[in-house]
């Protein structure tokens, strides 16, 4: 019970780190400090601080990195962005199961990088997936889905990228995000 406890606690101080963090930064465009490293080890960082949400819901993350040279990131916004992305695409899941994520992350050289979240267990609507591609920049978002997916419009932006969901007509999504420059 202890143990389960501890790891509540942990979760909803991560998340409401993150809540915190996309107020600060939709408010004023302020994000996390962070240094510069490789971005394998930033997204396996960020995945490590998902680890007591899988043991409470037995998430899983599988996490493949490809791409010639790995680019040094800045771990503040790439951290942010990979953290909105999954906690967009766990709330995008039916109840239920047990979840798995992959997170592919491209190195495109001197074209920047592209970091994928996907989920293959729930299905997800094309409107759904349009309201997500098409987030206004200053409109009022509502919920973990709206509040991450103006954050990540705003985030990859300011790296001349962008942020879409993709969907098919099997169950499964993709949140992409695309950083043209770091």
């Amino acid at each position: 019970q202890q143990v389960v406890a501890v790891d509540l606690l942990a979760a909803q101080t991560w998340r409401a780190l993150w809540l915190a963090n996309v107020a600060s930064f939709l408010s004023g465009g302020k994000y996390p400090d962070g240094r510069t490293r490789p971005l394998p080890v930033v997204v396996d960082d960020i995945v490590e601080r998902f680890e007591p949400e899988c043991r409470l819901s037995r998430l899983r993350f599988k996490v493949l990195h490809s791409g010639a040279t790995a680019p040094h990131v800045g771990d503040g916004p790439v951290g942010f962005a990979l953290t909105s992305a999954i906690i967009v695409t766990l709330a995008l899941l039916e109840p239920g199961g047990e979840p798995a994520l992959d997170i592919h992350t491209q190195a495109l050289g001197e074209r920047g990088f592209v970091i994928e979240v996907v989920q293959r267990h729930s299905f997800v609507s094309r409107e759904t997936a349009e309201r997500f591609s098409n987030q206004p920049l200053s409109a009022p978002a509502a919920g973990n889905t709206g509040l991450g997916a103006l954050a990540l419009s705003h985030v990859t932006a300011l790296y001349g990228g962008a942020s879409e969901l993709l969907v098919t007509d099997e169950p499964g999504s993709t949140l992409r995000l695309t950083f043209a420059h770091f």
